[in-house]
């Protein structure tokens, strides 16, 4: 195992968190104490953390631990809590493929594996009840234990981010909870919901017209679109295994295939062998994306090569036939040819702000570019508008 070796820590104060006075659930995006290394000693509330490293969490791990990327790294904070405070709760979103997190040495919530390493899908949004025992002490000490993959150090921002733990009353969490998830899918479950009713409709008509194969493409494509969507709302608030990637990556090949299809089948082209490669190549790309989230390995070069040949069908080949096609008069093509286009650009910002993030000096600021591109508010929830490119483009 990996341990790393600790840099000297920044001359900051360590923060004790005051939540005597909270109003409505917040972030813990504040200094935490950061050690590498495994010990279970860590997760005792009496333990000796004052030599631990200050770490800003609005700051990418990646600042702190420039040539090492430990595998196991262990966050402590320090709370003030009203002791007469009843239901006060956690919620963790999106924190590691295997993490464990202890309040006053008891272990609150689990996610895969630390070690030995079994990973699990972490993109759920979990809230567990903090015991009004410990609340009562006046004191939390919460103590994050995870593990970060090579996959996850690729990422802009490894281990802890602001917005991975927050802390609230427990009904207020939860409904904070609730506007979160139906801002961030909004626009994809519309998607989905549209795209079944589409779908059904195509398939009549392909009854009636069986040579008008675009419609049974439809079909088939929005089919699998409404056979994913129970799991991916089950996913919204449960964990699934690592080797959930698979089954993802397989329905995003099925996607992909039925998608080009469509656009072939409209501009009246054949599945030529040029298409079949490279038809082939982005699905070999997408299960070994799939294998890179399962098995927590990963690079930036392999997250490129996993992506490439799909992004460069969905972004550039299709688009670039939409545009020969409408030129030679073709109505459908160019009607087509604005979504393929809207499509094509997010797919390009994000692609964009993927290799810029993965300059450490401007991670921050990437992140920030993504989230005002992306992210809109509208009255109490924040629409991911990335997410419904991705459902409808069958992007990353």
């Amino acid at each position: 195992m990996l341990f790393g070796w600790l840099l000297p820590a920044p001359q900051l104060m360590s923060q004790n968190f005051d939540a005597t006075t909270l109003r409505q659930p917040t972030d813990l995006g504040v200094t935490w104490l950061v050690k590498a290394g495994d010990d279970p000693a860590y997760a005792r509330t009496d333990f000796d953390d004052s030599h631990w490293m200050v770490v800003d969490s609005n700051k990418s791990l990646k600042s702190y631990f420039p040539n090492q990327h430990p595998s196991v790294m262990w966050y402590r904070l320090h709370i003030r809590v009203a002791p007469d405070e009843k239901g006060l709760a956690l919620g963790e979103w999106n924190l590691s493929s295997a993490f464990e997190i202890y309040v006053n040495g008891q272990k609150l919530m689990q996610t895969g594996q630390v070690t030995p390493y079994v990973p699990s899908q972490f993109s759920a949004r979990l809230l567990k009840q903090i015991p009004d025992a410990d609340v009562a002490t006046g004191s939390l000490v919460i103590a994050m234990r995870m593990h970060i993959s090579p996959n996850e150090w690729v990422s802009p921002f490894p281990g802890y981010y602001p917005y991975n733990l927050s802390i609230g009353e427990d009904a207020a969490l939860s409904d904070h909870v609730w506007l979160l998830t139906i801002g961030q899918n909004a626009l994809g479950w519309f998607y989905e919901c549209a795209g079944l009713g589409l779908g059904i409709i195509a398939l009549a008509l392909f009854t009636a017209q069986r040579r008008q194969r675009e419609y049974l493409w439809i079909f088939l494509l929005f089919l699998g679109t409404a056979i994913n969507a129970p799991f991916q709302f089950y996913m919204l608030f449960h964990n699934l295994p690592a080797w959930w990637a698979y089954v993802n990556g397989c329905l995003n090949i099925a996607g992909m295939v039925f998608e080009t299809l469509v656009f072939l089948a409209f501009l009246r082209m054949s599945v030529a062998r040029w298409i079949q490669i490279i038809l082939a190549l982005a699905a070999v790309g997408l299960l070994y994306g799939s294998w890179q989230t399962a098995s927590g390995n990963g690079s930036p070069l392999g997250i490129l090569l996993s992506v490439t040949p799909e992004l460069s069908l969905l972004a550039g080949i299709i688009p670039l036939l939409l545009i020969v096609h409408a030129r030679r008069g073709n109505r459908e093509a160019g009607i087509l040819l604005v979504p393929a286009l809207v499509l094509s650009l997010s797919i390009y910002i994000q692609l964009g702000i993927f290799l810029v993030s993965l300059v450490p000096a401007f991670a921050v600021a990437a992140q920030q570019f993504l989230n005002a591109v992306f992210n809109w508010t509208v009255g109490p929830f924040t629409v991911n508008v990335g997410d419904a490119h991705r459902r409808a483009a069958g992007a990353y």
